[in-house]
């Protein structure tokens, strides 16, 4: 149902409100189409995807009919799409971040609905990397209640990405195809550590960027991804994109 609603929808986004003629040739013939070309000799007739150039002196009259709505040259079976979940690994490729994190599972989503051979791409994806520290950090936290100082030291640091992309795919034409893309993203990003208890941290939103490449099939793909996340001056100005392989299973 979602599916047929889809190309339903595909299909009114690309069509195109065109004007028919009627043409009458003097030798009796009939032709219907669409004028794409005119010049002071010619004419240039579209008619059932053909073209057919014809000499003013063989027509005997132009009658323009009513206004129609076509779906240019996409049918139906031109249109697919693919949804399913996919799993894989991020590494990311900052050295200030990959020295305290290190590879680790990703999983998401996927959507893509095909136009021929252009696709339109949908990705949720999440991230998270809890990683011992190299140099475990020592805090103090003061009571001023109790009067009493306290102490600890931290061990642990979590890292969490949760990016949301929108890419723009063009595929070869064959059962199993090879694809090549970019695209743009929102990532929600989060780097914490709990102090007795409470967690604590940055939590912050950044535009992404990424290029991607990969094959796929009528029911599975593997994907190969460069994202480019730029931080802030709290985050350290690092780098949190990085790269990323998926499988993924189209239902």
């Amino acid at each position: 149902m979602v599916k047929r609603f889809l190309v339903v929808l595909v299909l009114v986004i690309f069509s195109s409100s065109v004007f028919a003629e009627t043409i009458y040739l003097k030798d009796g013939k009939i032709l219907r189409g669409s004028i794409t070309e005119e010049t002071n000799e010619t004419i240039t007739v579209e008619t059932e995807n053909q073209w057919k150039k014809i000499n003013r002196k063989d027509i005997e009259k132009i009658v323009k009919d009513k206004q129609e709505i076509r779906a240019s040259t996409i049918k139906s079976s031109d249109i697919k799409f693919n949804f399913g979940p996919k799993v894989g690994i991020f590494y990311p490729t900052d050295g200030d971040v990959s020295d305290t994190f290190d590879v680790n599972l990703l999983w998401g989503i996927n959507a893509t609905i095909w136009v021929k051979q252009i696709g339109f791409q949908f990705e949720f994806e999440k991230y998270v990397d809890i990683t011992k520290l190299k140099d475990p950090v020592i805090y103090y936290l003061y009571d001023f209640d109790t009067d009493t100082e306290y102490s600890g030291v931290i061990t642990e640091q979590k890292l969490s990405l949760t990016p949301v992309w929108f890419s723009l795919l063009y595929r070869g034409d064959a059962d199993i195809y090879g694809f090549i893309g970019a695209g743009i993203g929102w990532v929600e990003v989060k780097n914490t550590v709990e102090i007795m208890g409470f967690n604590s941290g940055l939590y912050d939103n950044f535009l992404g960027l990424q290029l991607i490449t990969g094959f796929g099939g009528k029911h599975a793909g593997l994907s190969v991804k460069y994202s480019f996340v730029s931080t802030n001056k709290e985050w350290g100005d690092v780098d949190l994109g990085g790269l990323t392989t998926t499988f993924n299973i189209y239902f």
